[in-house]
């Protein structure tokens, strides 16, 4: 079995600190990386503070370095009007599905969305796209992945020894 590995980004410094993750704001929305609302809205120290001029169908877009992707995370708050991400998911031959739709439809500003996915059996995640028409703040993102190691368990096989060095024998 291979070993699971987590990757996270918490904009630590006030950047995106995690090579692993990156970003394209497609749309141009104006955005900060602060701490201005540790506390508050699901930020934890640093966070995103996206389309911070409130302007309608700001798309940002995230990929990642690893492949076999199985999981995603991230937190998102303040947002006063609905929003929605699109999960990218391929199978084992590389072949895009339609993405995963998830709307969030009747929100208001105090509401912290702890968002989880997990790709269905045989497929990996491999972008997902967050559309706003609001200010929003997102942190804590998180992506897990299958390594390709086998991990070893229990003690090396098929050894043997030929000569007893204590004795020569």
């Amino acid at each position: 079995m291979a070993v699971e590995q987590t990757e996270t980004e918490s904009f630590g410094n006030g950047v995106w600190a995690n090579s692993n993750f990156s970003a394209t704001n497609f749309s141009s929305a104006s955005y900060s990386i602060d701490n201005n609302f540790d506390g508050y809205y699901g930020c934890d120290g640093y966070c995103l503070n996206y389309n911070t001029g409130n302007v309608s169908n700001r798309m940002l877009q995230v990929t990642f370095a690893d492949t076999g992707i199985t999981e995603i995370g991230f937190n998102v708050g303040a947002v006063d009007t609905g929003w929605h991400y699109n999960v990218f998911i391929k199978d084992a031959n590389g072949t895009s599905s339609n993405p995963d739709w998830v709307t969030y439809n009747n929100t208001n500003g105090s509401t912290v969305f702890e968002e989880t996915y997990t790709a269905p059996t045989g497929y990996e995640i491999w972008r997902i796209e967050m559309n706003f028409s609001d200010y929003a703040i997102i942190d804590n993102f998180y992506y897990k992945y299958d390594d390709g190691i086998t991990a070893g368990t229990g003690a090396p096989t098929n050894l043997t020894v030929s000569t007893n060095l204590h004795n020569g024998s």
